[in-house]
């Protein structure tokens, strides 16, 4: 239970660290709603930057750290360097920045290391920034709290971190911008009146104090391709000159606020536009929802999954494409649509938003454990959190895990699955036993990623553990030799919950029924989406190997030749979706439902998705075609 609004634990002293300190961004205040909170708990807080601008939250003490430079880059590793100079004996340290020497690091933004190129990383910028992340990521490193699953996948993939590393959060918003229903009588019509704006006609909202970051030149075009059907825009952050040229072109259309009437904002506008270049979450986001607000949001946002989720707008694929935008927002303004979305919003509020995650957020600093350094493993030996009871007493995984017996479920020349019981629970066990040269060779020869061992599901599946998508657990993997060809290797994973194969629940009867096969579509498509958001690829994705929870989740098994990488090469995700579509076939998959497929899959429209991403399909139906060629030869 969250412990807002009173005194749960004996008063501590705790130091919040960031950068910059000022009242209107979005880290900056997430920073400074923690620091309220654990104030609210009887704690004493203070907030230590290097640079500030207005009044800390009353009652929160501000420490400057002045650090020198030519360069942000460069202030930021001279600040690095001495911030701890200005703690206090016995401060818990939170830093909202990446930073050596922290207690908690919340991750206000995504995984440097997974998406910057090699130049990038050699540039003296990228340097320091690769430094700092490796004080947050490194194996000494503080617990980290994110915001979304996918952030969770990305430092966990680029910096080979395990899950128990991470602390989920629930969605973010400020206590000072919370729903109508908590405002009182903060109508629209008022909000509008005190605001100075028309009470009829629809109004966007725009919010970002980096502007061209979150996209405003975007939305000004979105806004000025709809022509006289525009919405009127209010504009909340700093708009550079460039932007201002843009906003003019557009006369009455566009109206410039500054960021302290952000709560009345919420309530009179209808739609917010949020096509952001890099977000790591959306505050933004998760509050205008929570104002009943639709929204038109970029793939990049954190957060875009709220919107997906919620079904309370759309979301724009990336990469970006400013007509998209135009056709969503266009679409947006067609009679009755803005007010489908609102109702959605409003619907899924109350789900959304359960818990507080700034709450949430102190409720993990009051309890932060002593850190405690980490164990070190074996070379080539990997195990998952609690599943230590079950090694042998003298630790030699690798050895145990090729004695271990069971029932053979699978048997090739080089790689078997077996059935075992351990502890009473069922468990599954894959051994490898080295890919041969002529295999590695035929691969390479073929452009083809080849299967090295089982590294790769051990990989796979901690990826899709990271995103939310059901799996078997991983919970040990060893291997042994240098030499890919002969290389071995095994993983052991935790038997799926009660359930059933998709293939099996679609042969037997009763039939399902025209709802739920359609319900079944629209759950299969948004896992495979996130898979491939999350930057994997299945390779073996037939309907075979994709599982139905007894909660309705969607899981997904054999994932041994899975590959991973960031960005998703578009090849590996036809091949996805072109077996899982041939091996549909067979069961009644008709036209209209794999339409609904193809919908559902990218988040849109029929007739946006279905234009915009015309290449990939076709390159689905030829890679189908070629799967029916094979079948017939295979049984002719």
């Amino acid at each position: 239970a969250s412990g807002a609004g009173c005194r749960s634990l004996a008063a501590m002293r705790v130091a919040i660290v960031l950068h910059r300190d000022f009242p209107t961004g979005g880290l900056q205040r997430d920073a400074r709603a923690l620091a309220l909170a654990l104030l609210r708990r009887g704690h004493q807080v203070a907030l230590i930057s290097r640079e500030a601008e207005g009044e800390p939250p009353a009652g929160v003490e501000r420490r400057l750290v002045p650090a020198a430079g030519a360069s942000n880059h460069a202030r930021d590793l001279a600040f690095a360097a001495a911030y701890r100079q200005a703690l206090q004996p016995g401060e818990r340290v939170v830093g909202f920045d990446k930073l050596p020497g922290l207690d908690l690091y919340f991750a206000a933004d995504l995984c440097w290391r997974d998406r910057a190129g090699l130049l990038q990383r050699l540039s003296p910028r990228g340097r320091a920034r690769l430094a700092l992340e490796a004080a947050v990521c490194g194996s000494e490193g503080p617990p980290i709290a994110v915001l979304t699953a996918e952030q969770r996948a990305g430092y966990a993939r680029a910096w080979n971190l395990p899950l128990e590393r991470f602390l989920l959060l629930p969605p973010l918003r400020d206590a000072a911008y919370r729903p109508k229903d908590d405002q009182g009588d903060l109508t629209r019509a008022a909000a509008r009146r005190a605001l100075a704006l028309p009470e009829k006609g629809p109004i966007a909202l725009f919010v970002g104090r980096d502007a061209q970051l979150k996209g405003l030149d975007r939305v000004l075009a979105a806004l000025a391709a709809q022509g006289d059907a525009a919405p009127l825009l209010l504009c909340v952050g700093e708009p550079t000159a460039r932007h201002r040229r843009q906003a003019a072109a557009l006369g009455e259309r566009v109206a410039l606020r500054g960021g302290g009437e952000l709560a009345l904002c919420y309530a009179a506008a209808d739609l917010l536009l949020h096509p952001a270049r890099r977000e790591a979450g959306g505050k933004v986001i998760a509050e205008a929802l929570g104002h009943g607000l639709a929204v038109l949001c970029s793939a990049a946002c954190g957060y875009a999954g709220l919107v997906a989720e919620s079904g309370a707008g759309a979301v724009l694929p990336e990469p970006f494409r400013q007509d998209d935008l135009n056709l969503l927002l266009a679409r947006a303004l067609r009679p009755g649509q803005l007010a489908c979305w609102q109702a959605r919003a409003r619907a899924a509020a109350p789900q959304l938003f359960a818990e507080e995650g700034i709450e949430h957020l102190a409720d993990i600093v009051e309890r932060l454990p002593a850190r405690a350094a980490p164990a070190s493993a074996a070379r080539g030996i990997h195990v998952a959190a609690g599943a230590e009871a079950l090694l042998p007493a003298d630790g030699d995984a690798f050895a145990w895990l090729f004695a271990l017996s069971g029932e053979g479920k699978r048997r090739q020349a080089r790689r078997e699955t077996l059935a075992v019981t351990l502890n009473g629970e069922r468990h599954y066990l894959k051994r490898h036993g080295g890919a041969g040269w002529r295999e590695l060779a035929k691969n390479w020869l073929t452009l083809k990623p080849p299967v090295l061992g089982a590294g790769e599901e051990w990989r796979a599946l901690n990826g899709l553990a990271a995103l939310e998508i059901a799996a078997p657990r991983a919970l040990v993997y060893a291997a042994r030799g240098l030499d890919p060809s002969r290389r071995r290797s095994a993983v052991l994973m935790a038997a799926l919950p009660a359930g059933e194969a998709v293939e099996d629940r679609v042969q037997r009867p009763p039939a399902l029924t025209t709802r739920e096969r359609h319900a079944l579509l629209r759950r299969i498509a948004h896992t495979v989406r996130r898979m491939h958001g999350g930057g994997i690829a299945h390779r073996d994705l037939y309907l075979c190997h994709v599982f139905e929870l007894s909660d309705g989740r969607i899981a997904l098994l054999d994932l041994h030749r899975a590959i991973l990488a960031r960005p998703l090469p578009e090849r590996w995700i036809a091949k996805d979706l072109a077996a899982l579509a041939w091996s549909s076939l067979p069961y009644g998959l008709s036209g209209r439902d794999r339409l609904r497929f193809l919908s559902a899959y990218h988040g849109l429209p029929l007739r946006i998705a279905a234009r915009r991403f015309a290449g990939l399909w076709r390159d689905v139906d030829r890679r189908i075609a070629g799967l029916q060629a094979r079948g017939r030869r295979m049984s002719g």
